[in-house]
């Protein structure tokens, strides 16, 4: 009997695993791919029985599963970078959202036959539009104009919104079938608002408190937030039931907005701590179906469905960018993105658990609409958004900004020059100093953790074309590229030599990528930084390249990029050989013969 418990809850992690890393390398939407394993698994091989293996815990660690999921998106909203972003962003999530809710709540009335309650339930929970699902689309589309913070904005504050307004709308639903009087189930949501917005601010700030008077070792900092979320979910439930989710999505809002700590070691921890939860969660949901699932999947949800993509979606971008100068191109692109994804199946997998004690098959009807339009929207928008950015022209087929990995003094010197003839550059840089001084001199420098998808979902890089990794530590180069290949191809990834002392030698596949070529290392271009040696422009003579570059060799420079005069830069390396046109520059180190 233990070794059946202990093979299926190792296979529920071995299957999450595997749907993870198939979804990253084949770049396929991740949630798709973790309900078809965990519905393999399920009813269909008959491996995983959820309700065997967790019983009673079932619902517990769905429950706990879905508010870390929800204080990790709070802990996304961060509203000082939300302010620099306009007011179009506030339309999105004031009218827009409230068109957006009375419209898909239309259509699931009308479509699906809900109950009104039910309907609204639906149309709360659908104002999530998937910002775990919209992230990765739009690293690899790289769109140009606004559209790119307005959908990551409108994912990380529809999160809340959404979460915090189907919890009031489900606290209704079931005062009414309890019978209670029209006043009584208003003040019973006002209740349960209350209740999660007191009880998270106060556990915030006990825990701001305590982060302040450095009352707790950093290597338990990670562990004392999570028991802090857990712990105030199950008071607030306890209080009012489903208050828990309000709770801890106010927690993550509070913690990512004050000025006490950083909170980017918790976001870290919180997004490894998510991949293990998600993965676990959605094999369980799905292997908890039952064939007989299926039976209530009709048309009249695939009806909903195109009117939620229909319909609800463009009426949305409408109403919220009436009035505003956004150019058509760019709101028919934000037409054609609005997956729902990971929170929206999560928050709706609690809500089943409590339609289905007041009518179970109401709410496997509903989980099923639900399911529906998860697949339907993760599928229809990431196969036509990459081609509908093309066709609006807002996709940079040919961008041509340099990304920097390494903010410290000759990196600072380099983007300098290269931003000074209009060249797009971006520099990152774990150092914070690095890139304090970095954006003293104007350039768009950023502080965080090259590993962290939170963190490069904070960057607009629609207009990088490649990415120059130049920090001291050749490992730290190396894995750079393991961190950024799902948005450049090797083609585009070149990285320094390390120092000879280091001893790092380049393996013979990677050589070609070596910037400025095997000669020049890190120390080389250091040296020449500190010695106040300058960089200059040379015209480029035709046949250039890297061991013929008459004049700049003889005077003891190094060439380090060709560029052309439509601002399109290319590094000199070991294996390039390139033809320039009139007008092209060569940008190089001075030196000394």
């Amino acid at each position: 009997m233990n070794e059946h418990f202990t093979l299926g809850l190792t296979l529920i992690l071995v299957l999450g695993t595997l749907a993870q890393w198939i979804a990253w390398r084949f770049k396929l939407p991740s949630i798709l791919l973790l309900l078809c394993f965990g519905f393999l698994a399920g009813p269909i091989a008959n491996w995983i029985n959820p309700q065997f293996l967790l019983g009673d815990l079932l619902q517990p660690f769905v429950s706990l599963a879905v508010a870390v999921v929800l204080f990790e998106g709070g802990l996304s909203l961060d509203l000082r970078e939300w302010r620099g972003s306009g007011p179009i962003i506030l339309r999105f999530i004031t009218i827009g959202a409230l068109v957006g809710w009375l419209v898909v709540a239309y259509f699931a009335y009308f479509c699906t036959d809900f109950p009104l309650g039910t309907a609204l339930l639906t149309g709360a929970v659908l104002i999530i539009t998937g910002p775990t699902v919209i992230a990765p689309m739009l690293r690899a589309i790289r769109p140009r104009g606004r559209v790119r913070d307005i959908l990551k904005w409108e994912g990380i504050l529809n999160d809340p919104i959404g979460a915090i307004l189907a919890v009031l709308i489900m606290e209704a639903i079931i005062a009414g079938r309890l019978g209670h009087e029209r006043a009584s189930i208003v003040a019973q949501m006002f209740e349960t608002l209350m209740i999660g917005l007191f009880i998270g601010g106060i556990f915030s700030g006990t825990f701001i408190f305590i982060m302040r008077k450095k009352w707790i070792p950093d290597f338990l900092h990670n562990s004392v937030t999570l028991m802090m979320v857990m712990l105030a979910y199950v008071l607030a439930n306890l209080w009012a039931e489903d208050a828990g989710l309000i709770t801890v999505t106010m927690m993550g809002i509070i913690l990512a907005n004050q000025k006490n700590f950083s909170v980017h070691h918790i976001i870290e921890f919180k997004e490894n701590l998510q991949v293990l939860l998600i993965a676990s969660l959605f094999i369980v949901l799905s292997a908890r179906l039952e064939l007989s699932a299926f039976e209530y999947i009709g048309w009249d949800d695939f009806l909903f469905l195109l009117g939620l993509i229909f319909v609800a979606r463009p009426l949305t971008v409408l109403v919220s960018t009436l009035g505003t100068k956004l150019p058509w191109a760019e709101r028919f692109f934000l037409m054609m993105v609005a997956p729902r994804g990971i929170v929206v199946m999560a928050m709706a997998s609690v809500f089943a658990f409590r339609l289905s004690e007041h009518n179970p098959e109401e709410a496997s009807n509903w989980l099923a609409t639900i399911l529906v339009v998860v697949v339907g929207t993760v599928s229809f928008y990431g196969l036509l958004a990459g081609p509908a950015a093309q066709w609006l022209g807002l996709a940079n087929r040919n961008p041509r900004g340099v990304l920097i990995v390494g903010a410290h003094a000759w990196g600072r010197a380099l983007a300098s020059k290269l931003d000074g003839i209009k060249v797009p550059t971006v520099l990152i840089d774990s150092n914070t100093t690095n890139v304090f001084v970095a954006r003293r001199m104007g350039l768009n420098a950023y502080s965080g953790n090259i590993f962290s998808e939170e963190f490069l979902d904070l960057l607009d890089l629609s207009e990088m074309g490649m990415v120059l990794a130049v920090t001291s530590n050749d490992e730290v180069n190396t894995f750079a590229f393991n961190a950024l290949n799902d948005l450049f191809d090797s083609a585009h990834y070149y990285k320094i030599m390390p120092n000879p002392d280091s001893g790092n030698a380049p393996s013979e596949d990677v050589k070609e990528n070596i910037l400025f070529g095997t000669q020049v290392h890190y120390g080389t271009l250091e040296k020449r930084f500190l010695q106040d040696l300058p960089l200059e422009f040379a015209d480029y003579e035709e046949g250039m390249e890297l061991g013929d570059v008459g004049p700049i060799r003889e005077q003891g420079g190094v060439p380090l990029f060709l560029i052309q005069e439509n601002g399109k830069v290319r590094p000199f390396t070991v294996a390039e050989k390139y033809k320039g046109e009139a007008g092209a520059k060569i940008l190089y180190w001075t030196g000394q013969a």
